[in-house]
């Protein structure tokens, strides 16, 4: 006997806008956190790190910031659409919107950041000069 039937007709509960409401607000929190982490770390290496190294290890930041900056990106677009998919799902199934629509409002917050974020880096290793 399924676990479901066991629930008895129309006790079915869909847990799927939860659960991608939970992605999305799981991996735009985690990106929301590590915002001023990184941004200590930026100006950090611009005050003290970058008088100290190598050109060739400048030249490698350079690209890495790019590439790891691009990932970051597309992780925090992948858990803004988790958001707009567990919204999707809630309206269907008429179940609350609120973890989708956080997870949703903290990815634009972490997008334009983590923007930010980037850009600042992308300065502290001088690709602007």
């Amino acid at each position: 006997m399924d676990e479901w039937d066991a629930l008895g007709p129309g006790m079915k509960i869909d847990r799927r806008a939860t659960d991608w409401g939970l992605a999305a607000l799981g991996i735009n929190g985690a990106f929301l956190i590590m915002a001023p982490v990184m941004l200590f770390f930026n100006d950090f290496y611009a005050v003290i790190g970058i008088h100290h190294a190598a050109p060739n290890e400048v030249e490698t930041a350079r690209i890495a910031g790019v590439v790891i900056g691009a990932l970051f990106l597309g992780l925090i677009g992948f858990g803004i659409f988790c958001g707009f998919r567990g919204l999707g799902i809630a309206r269907a199934t008429q179940q609350a919107v609120a973890l989708p629509l956080a997870g949703i409002l903290v990815g634009f917050v972490d997008f334009v950041l983590w923007l930010a974020l980037g850009l600042d880096l992308l300065a502290v290793l001088r690709v602007f000069m």
